[in-house]
């Protein structure tokens, strides 16, 4: 056996750097705990109305534009639908594209006519995922914002300018 006492130091050494290294690809094998992160943002654009067979429900698109810190520069498409005699919406989705990817999510709300032509809005945002950066992100938002007429056609499509704030939290 004494001719093993000269691999016990390197031997040694060796069971202690394959340990770390066992070490290390098991803990990058393990699924990592999403990161949450603050996501607050401003935007302003566009909203179109159009009356759908109800004249109660209006399919509404939203093309906006804002800022964040996270998402940088952005732009945003959403869709949903408006009861006017129950002051929601329902069934938003909602798009964020910015350099990083795009964010996908779900959104319902409210609002509240405060003047002839103005309402306010609050909702939340749920998000369902994206591409690039925010693969696979999940999270929930806010959101409050205003809504002025800017136009009724006769046929009785709205046209309305938005301005929102968004503030919550993105995990990926």
């Amino acid at each position: 056996m004494r001719h093993l006492d000269a691999f016990r130091g390197p031997l040694s050494a060796f069971a202690a750097v394959s340990a770390l290294l066992l070490a290390l690809l098991g803990a990058v094998g393990a699924p990592a705990e999403a990161d949450s992160v603050a996501l607050d943002a401003t935007g302003t654009g566009t909203a179109i109305g159009v009356p759908t067979s109800d004249p109660n429900i209006y399919t509404v698109t939203v093309i906006a534009a804002g800022h964040s810190a996270l998402l940088g520069d952005f732009r945003v498409r959403a869709h949903h639908f408006t009861d006017l005699n129950a002051g929601t919406f329902l069934d938003g989705v909602i798009t964020f594209e910015g350099a990083h990817g795009r964010l996908f999510g779900t959104y319902v709300g409210t609002e509240l006519q405060t003047g002839l032509d103005t309402l306010t809005i609050e909702g939340t945002v749920t998000f369902l995922g994206g591409t690039g950066r925010f693969a696979g992100a999940t999270g929930e938002a806010d959101f409050t914002g205003a809504l002025h007429i800017i136009g009724i056609s006769p046929g009785g499509l709205v046209r309305e300018t938005v301005t929102l704030e968004l503030h919550g939290t993105l995990d990926f």
